[in-house]
C-alpha cells in the first residue's frame, strides 16, 4: 500500500506552492505600473563621464481651477554613472520630471536645457515607458582668478569679491548676485563652477557689511574709505568692464583695485506716528530700481530715542525702507506694524537730522462692480455663472462663490510681501499694512468672461498706470468690471508643423507712451497639444510670441520683445471676441542671438 502512494506521488511530480485565494480586481488593488529611463552622461566630445550625479527630481502635477487640500507625494530618484558613463532609474513612478547631472570639475546640467540661465522643460514618463537614449552633455566650469589690491597694489585680504551677471526684474535689466569669494592674506580669490558666458565683479570692504558696527574716524573732516568697485577700477557699476569666459577656461590674473574716495553719512530718527517705540525695527538703505542694492549693513535701532546711521554713503538718491514683520511690544501683544519710506538725496555732505515716521501703512477700502449691475455681491456672480454655463460649453463657468481680488506688486526695490486682498460676498474688500510705495496692480479670480474695464483711485482713473501711495494717503479702489471680456487661443507650431508643448507664450498690449504707464503682459504655457488659452482680456490690440526657450524674466523687457515685434501675431480684440491665433515658434538660437546683445 505504501509502494503505491509513492508511486502516485512521484507520478505527480513536485508539488506546487500553495496558491492564495484571488481578490476580486479593483482600481485601488492594482499596483500602477512603472517606468524606466537610461542614459548616458559624456563630454563636450563625447568621452564617457564616470562618477556623475544623476537627479530624477519629481514635479507636482497642479490642475488648474482644482484646489488640492494636501499636494501629492512626490519621488525623487538618484543614480551614479559608470565607467562608460551609463546610467539608470528602474521602477520609476509615472509622472512629470527633471533630471539633472553633476560632477566634479563640470557645470550641473539640466536635461533639455540648451542655455547655461534657461529653464528646462518637464519631460513625462508614463506608466510602462521605457526611455532610452538620454544623453547628458556635461560643459567643463570656467574659473576665474585673481587679486584684490589696494591704490598701490599692495594685496587687499578681506575683502568680499561679488560675481554678477546680467538679469531681468519687473521687465528691468540689471546685474544680479552669483556666487562669491573672500580675498586670502595675500589679496588672492578664486570663483569656479562658472558656465560659459559673460560675468562682472565686484569687490567691497567686507568692514562695511559688517552689522551692528560702527565706526568713527580719528580725526575730524572729510571722511575716505574703499568703496564697493567693480572691475577693472569703476565706482558705478554701469561702468564695470564685462569678462567673457569660455567653457573650461582657467582665467588668471584678474585684478581689481580698490578705490578709496570721499564718502558721506546718513543719520537721523525714526518715529512711529501712535508714539510707540521703534526700538528693534530695522531699515535699509536701497537704491530706486536696484533690487539688489541693499548690499550694505541694515540700521538696527536700539535705542529709545530711534536713532538711525548708514555709513560709507557714494553721493546720490536713496530711499530707506524698514524690513518687514515689525517690532513686538514689551507687553508680549501682536508686533507693532512699522512700514514707511523715506527718499534721500546724497551730496557733498553728510545729511543728519532726518526724521522717518514709520507707521501701520497705507489702507485701503475697495469694492467691486459689475457695469450696468451694481457691486459684484452672490446674486450677481450667479448670474455671471449661470450665462457663461449657456453661453459656452468649451469652458467650466466660474461658481456663485469665486471672489475676486486685487494684488499689488511694488514696482522697484524689494518685494517683502505683497499685498493682497481677499473680498466680501457684497464684493468690497480692505487692504491693511500697505508700504508707502509705488504698486503694479494685478487683478485675480475674476468671474469667466469678465475683464477690468476700470480702476479709479480717490476719483482718478488708475486702470493703465501705476497705483502711487507714497504720499502715504489710504483711499478707495473702484474696480469696475465688464462681462463682455475677449479671449484669445491658439496653438504654437515649430517650423516643421509639429505642436509644440509646454513652451512658452507671452501675451502683451503694447503701452501708449504715458508716463508711469502700467504695460500689461502675461505669460503662459502650451499644454501637451501645443495649445493655450487666455481670457478675461479686455478689448485692443495685442500682441502674441512664443518662445523655444527664454531666459527667466527677459521676455517680460519691452525693449528685448520689440527686437521681434515683426515675427509676433497681432490681434485686435473686441468686447466678446473669440479670436484664434497660430504663432510661429521662435527658434532659440535666434533668441539668443538678440540676448546676446544686450547682456
Amino acid at each position: 500500500m505504501a509502494a503505491l502512494l509513492l508511486l502516485c506521488f512521484l507520478a505527480q511530480g513536485p508539488s506546487a506552492p500553495p496558491r492564495t485565494p484571488s481578490l476580486p480586481s479593483t482600481d485601488a488593488a492594482q499596483p500602477q505600473s512603472s517606468a524606466r529611463l537610461e542614459g548616458r552622461v559624456v563630454n563636450l566630445v563625447g568621452d564617457p563621464l564616470r562618477k556623475a550625479t544623476l537627479r530624477l527630481q519629481g514635479l507636482q502635477t497642479v490642475t488648474p481651477g482644482v484646489p488640492t487640500q494636501t499636494p501629492p507625494m512626490v519621488t525623487n530618484y538618484t543614480a551614479t554613472s559608470d565607467t562608460e558613463g551609463n546610467f539608470v532609474f528602474e521602477e520609476v513612478d509615472p509622472g512629470r520630471y527633471n533630471l539633472t547631472a553633476e560632477r566634479t570639475g563640470y557645470v550641473r546640467t539640466t536635461y533639455g536645457s540648451k542655455g547655461a540661465n534657461i529653464v528646462a522643460t518637464p519631460f513625462t514618463l508614463n506608466a510602462s515607458q521605457k526611455m532610452t537614449g538620454v544623453l547628458m552633455k556635461m560643459t567643463p566650469q570656467a574659473v576665474i582668478a585673481g587679486k584684490v589690491t589696494d591704490e598701490d597694489g599692495d594685496p587687499f585680504p578681506g575683502a568680499f569679491v561679488q560675481l554678477y551677471r546680467v538679469g531681468w526684474n519687473q521687465g528691468r535689466k540689471q546685474l544680479q548676485q552669483m556666487s562669491g569669494s573672500s580675498t586670502l592674506p595675500d589679496g588672492t580669490f578664486m570663483i569656479g563652477n562658472l558656465a560659459a558666458g559673460k560675468y562682472f565683479l565686484g569687490a567691497s570692504n567686507n568692514q562695511m557689511r559688517m552689522v551692528g558696527m560702527r565706526e568713527r574716524p580719528g580725526r575730524k573732516g572729510p571722511q575716505e574709505a574703499y568703496v564697493t568697485t567693480y572691475y577693472p577700477n569703476a565706482l558705478d557699476s554701469a561702468q564695470a568692464a564685462p569678462i567673457e569666459v569660455t567653457a573650461g577656461i582657467d582665467l588668471r590674473g584678474i585684478e581689481i583695485r580698490m578705490r578709496k574716495t570721499r564718502v558721506y553719512r546718513i543719520s537721523g530718527r525714526a518715529v512711529h506716528s501712535s508714539g510707540a517705540s521703534t526700538s528693534g525695527a530695522v531699515l535699509m538703505l536701497g537704491t530706486a530700481g536696484d533690487l539688489f542694492s541693499f548690499n550694505r549693513a541694515p540700521s538696527f535701532i536700539r535705542d529709545k530715542e530711534g536713532t538711525f546711521e548708514f555709513q560709507y554713503v557714494l553721493p546720490g538718491t536713496y530711499f530707506i525702507q524698514p524690513q518687514p514683520g515689525g517690532v513686538r511690544s514689551s507687553d508680549g501683544s501682536a508686533p507693532q506694524p512699522m512700514l514707511g519710506r523715506l527718499a534721500v538725496t546724497v551730496g557733498n555732505e553728510d545729511v543728519e537730522n532726518l526724521v522717518m515716521t514709520l507707521g501701520p501703512g497705507v489702507e485701503i477700502s475697495g469694492q467691486f462692480t459689475l457695469d450696468g449691475v451694481g457691486p459684484l455681491n452672490a446674486d450677481a456672480r450667479a448670474k455671471l455663472a449661470s450665462g457663461a454655463s449657456n453661453t459656452s460649453s468649451a469652458t467650466t463657468p466660474s461658481g456663485a462663490g469665486r471672489l475676486p481680488a486685487i494684488q499689488l506688486m511694488p514696482a522697484e526695490g524689494i518685494s517683502f510681501n505683497s499685498p493682497n486682498n481677499q473680498s466680501k460676498e457684497d464684493g468690497s474688500f480692505l487692504m491693511k499694512s500697505i508700504s508707502p510705495e509705488r504698486y503694479r496692480m494685478t487683478p485675480t479670480g475674476l468671474p469667466e468672461g469678465c475683464y477690468v474695464k476700470q480702476i479709479r483711485f480717490g476719483g482718478q482713473d488708475v486702470t493703465r498706470s501705476l497705483l502711487d501711495l507714497t504720499a502715504g494717503s489710504s483711499g478707495q479702489l473702484e474696480i469696475l468690471l465688464s462681462p463682455n471680456a475677449a479671449q484669445i487661443w491658439g496653438v504654437v507650431r515649430n517650423e516643421k508643423g509639429e505642436v509644440a508643448k509646454d513652451v512658452a507664450v507671452t501675451v502683451w498690449q503694447p503701452v501708449d507712451g504715458q508716463p508711469g504707464a502700467q504695460e500689461f503682459s502675461r505669460m503662459l504655457r502650451t499644454d501637451q497639444n501645443g495649445s493655450f488659452k487666455l481670457a478675461n482680456l479686455a478689448p485692443g490690440d495685442y500682441r502674441v510670441i512664443a518662445w523655444e526657450q527664454v531666459e527667466p524674466g527677459m521676455a517680460n523687457d519691452p525693449d528685448f520683445r520689440s527686437k521681434f515685434e515683426s515675427k509676433a501675431t497681432a490681434v485686435k480684440l473686441q468686447e466678446n471676441s473669440r479670436e484664434t491665433v497660430e504663432p510661429k515658434l521662435l527658434p532659440f538660437d535666434v533668441i539668443e542671438a538678440e540676448a546676446a546683445k544686450i547682456r
